[in-house]
């Protein structure tokens, strides 16, 4: 929630009172103007600079409020300013096959975001701050991102929540949590929608970093693919070098190569549900084993002292990472390039469990270009090993059923892998088909329909000589 700065113009006052310890107090009508954001780090609207309100304050003696006083707004406040009258966009899934882009504030910032739906999730993605995925929810409303907006890093660098893109060239985090991407026109089908965001970046100069965000009907998850450009830097001038070193040391006047070092990551802020203890654990496939890392955090002392710093780094071939609730079962699964170089970094921060994923660095010469793409997978229960995850995702149902999705990473090798489906009614099985995510490697996938009256499941999978079983509710 975006909370805004406003000065005071004029005040009324309405009241003054003492309270049961003596001390005095005075209730004021205030009229006020914005002036910016509480965060100087962050933009609002230009329509909602100079807007003024009136709010209610009251202040004890003999200090009371000043006109020119500088004041914070609290929430409700700043949301009757930022999203005057405004109906609220729909967060849900949508019916059985069907795709939508829907446009709306669904966080009180004053922007549009856009929220992309099927019958297993509603994503919304923030163009305005970086055009990261702010929310991933499934169809009962649990999303699985934290969303610790007043967070604050030094006073700077605030957890807005979700899933950021981030250059480490840039420096960490760079500008591009808190850019503003342009947002090209949108493509929608009954198969598919998708988005473009673009940037230039001020830092690295020459840099252009491009977003595509695509929800398929019948996938449970998005799908993200990152284009990085170079368009390199000015050319020096007639007779000027670059006065490369050639190694010994001695600048021989020979002309620098002009590229860009791009180490390209993704920072998520993973959801803590459970208050005040989080059940989080993330199934990390590393070295040959599966590692589980829980970040729980304790239910009583000084919890808003409590961190682990201590960061924990891994190299997972496989090309996946699961967060799990050990509550509920839901999770959520990250694909990405196997065998790309990736390094993971779990931590745990006052929102909640921090996962980075950073990829190797690689060069980009002038005029040249390098992709990276991610999956975002959401599911009811999940199950991993050290080299394969499976999922199984329960959506919205209609008059034709409930529609279940069935997912399977491996790092296996699989031809059509069949699995077998437990319900309440009888026997039946599925074969799942093979997509290739762009950047981020292969799944085998499958949405069946059944009736509600055929839950619950019991789902399994064989990926080589390895068995997985996942359980669903309806």
């Amino acid at each position: 929630m975006q909370r805004l700065l406003v000065k005071v113009l004029k005040k009324m006052q309405e009241t003054r009172y003492r309270d049961r310890n003596g001390l005095e107090f005075v209730k004021y009508r205030l009229r006020v103007k914005v002036e910016g954001s509480a965060i100087g780090a962050l933009s609002v609207p230009k329509a909602v600079i100079g807007k003024e309100t009136t709010i209610g304050r009251e202040a004890m003696l003999p200090w009371g409020i000043k006109t020119r006083d500088l004041i914070v707004l609290d929430p409700v406040e700043s949301a009757r300013v930022l999203q005057p009258r405004k109906p609220a966009v729909d967060l849900g899934c949508t019916g059985p096959g069907r795709v939508e882009l829907r446009s709306g504030d669904p966080d009180r910032d004053g922007y549009d975001e856009d929220v992309l739906a099927n019958q297993f999730l509603a994503a919304v993605i923030q163009p305005q701050r970086g055009a990261r995925l702010l929310s991933l929810k499934d169809c009962s409303g649990h999303d699985r991102f934290a969303s610790p907006f007043e967070y604050i890093m030094a006073g700077k660098y605030i957890l807005l929540g979700g899933a950021e893109p981030v250059l480490f060239e840039s420096g960490s985090p760079g500008e591009i949590w808190k850019s503003e991407f342009d947002r090209g026109e949108p493509s929608v089908s009954d198969a598919a929608v998708e988005i473009d965001y673009s940037r230039r970046l001020k830092e690295p100069k020459g840099v252009t970093i491009r977003k595509n965000v695509r929800v398929s009907s019948g996938f449970p998850g998005t799908i993200e693919h990152y284009t990085v450009s170079y368009a390199g830097k000015k050319e020096p001038a007639e007779g000027e070098t670059s006065g490369q070193d050639s190694g010994d040391g001695v600048g021989d006047g020979k002309k620098k190569e002009d590229r860009a070092n791009v180490t390209f990551g993704v920072r998520m802020s993973t959801r803590s549900d459970g208050d005040p203890v989080s059940l989080n654990v993330f199934e990390l496939p590393a070295g040959g084993e599966l590692v589980r890392v829980r970040y729980h955090r304790p239910p009583y002392g000084r919890r808003w002292r409590w961190r682990d710093w201590r960061d924990e780094h891994f190299g997972l071939k496989p090309g996946f990472l699961v967060a799990r609730n050990e509550g509920d079962g839901r999770a959520m699964a990250v694909l990405f390039a196997p065998g790309s170089g990736c390094l993971v970094a779990v931590r745990s921060d006052y929102p909640g469990p921090e996962v980075m994923i950073r990829h190797a660095p690689r060069k980009v010469k002038k005029g040249g270009r390098t992709r990276f793409g991610l999956a975002f997978l959401i599911g009811n229960d999940a199950v991993s090993t050290s080299a394969s995850m499976f999922m199984g995702s329960v959506g919205r149902g209609g008059r034709g059923g409930v529609p279940v999705a069935l997912t399977l990473r491996t790092a296996r090798r699989v031809d059509a892998p069949r699995v077998a489906v437990r319900t309440a009614t009888g026997r039946r099985s599925a074969t799942l088909t093979a997509v290739d995510i762009p950047g981020a490697g292969r799944v085998h996938t499958k949405t069946i329909m059944l009736p509600r009256a055929a839950f619950p499941l019991d789902c399994t999978v064989r990926a080589g000589n390895e068995t997985l079983s996942v359980r669903l509710e309806a």
